[in-house]
């Protein structure tokens, strides 16, 4: 473990990485207490390290081969609670083994295309300035599970921006501003856990929600939506008449009077349409269940 504490300078990283820990093995690199501003080229040198933890040293620039040299080794690389307003996300892609990536409280703005990195698990983006996602921005991370989104200013999501191709992931949307997940997803990729808590959805259809509460059921996970302004109308009616799906609700409440919709009266939806099918994941597992009995 190699620490290195009161930097003043990307180069200051540099120079001691290229001269004193040139070549050497070393498991696991924290900076800390530091003012690196922007790094450079070969920042680790060839130093072959396992984890990169560079969590609040006022950096401001990555550069495209700020860790060449070190990419085909490290598992994870933290970079959190810095000041970095871009990231050039292909970057990554030559990283073989990493499975954990930390951008979380930075000022990222947008994400525009999340690169294709092979082995990358875990994508921490909570807390940034995020309030544009591009249309399939990260459906080159195949073995993409854990998305964090928290605490950011998305308010309106293009269609496809959550288009995710591993078959089994989670989502976090904690306190942003959203209304509405339609078309953000691929139908048959839908996320297993999803926390929408702190947004601003107002209604729960049927043909948006149903297929995410259906993924939940699928892993017996739940789909979070707690303090959302959720208006108790007909559209909810397909989730209040369904005590299955009703179940894997946390934390829904009526937007006003604060009731919990699983106490909502039953009487007050019997005049409503009956629900609309939808495409689910429930569905589509069946069928390959279905499918391999047959083959058998």
């Amino acid at each position: 473990m190699v620490e290195c504490v009161a930097l003043t300078s990307g180069q200051q990283m540099h120079k001691i990485f290229n001269t004193l820990l040139l070549g050497k093995r070393i498991d696991g690199l924290e900076v800390r207490n530091s003012t690196l501003g922007p790094l450079v080229a070969r920042q680790t040198a060839q130093a072959y390290v396992g984890h990169i933890l560079m969590r609040g040293n006022q950096i401001t620039e990555l550069v495209p081969d700020t860790f060449q040299g070190t990419d085909q080794i490290v598992g994870r690389l933290d970079l959190s609670s810095n000041q970095l307003s871009k990231v050039n996300f292909p970057m990554f892609d030559s990283f073989t083994q990493l499975q954990v990536l930390n951008l979380g409280e930075n000022l990222l703005t947008n994400i525009e295309d999340a690169g294709q990195a092979p082995s990358l698990r875990v994508l921490y983006l909570y807390s940034n300035r995020i309030d544009t996602i591009a249309p399939n921005a990260f459906r080159k991370l195949g073995g993409l599970e854990y998305l964090d989104l928290r605490w950011n200013n998305l308010q309106v999501l293009a269609p496809g921006a959550l288009h995710v191709t591993s078959d089994r992931w989670q989502l976090r949307l904690r306190a942003n501003q959203l209304s509405s997940l339609e078309q953000a997803f691929a139908e048959d990729n839908m996320p297993y856990l999803v926390d929408l808590s702190l947004n601003n959805i107002g209604s729960l259809t049927d043909r948006v929600y149903g297929p995410l509460i259906d993924s939940a059921i699928l892993e017996g996970s739940k789909f979070y939506v707690a303090g959302n302004p959720i208006i108790c109308d007909c559209s909810l009616s397909w989730l209040v008449k369904n005590a299955r799906l009703l179940s894997i609700v946390v934390g829904a409440r009526c937007d006003g009077d604060g009731t919990p919709i699983a106490d909502l009266n039953l009487d007050d939806f019997r005049k409503c349409p009956a629900p609309r099918p939808w495409k689910s994941p429930l569905d589509k597992a069946l069928a390959e269940l279905a499918k391999d009995i047959n083959t058998q």
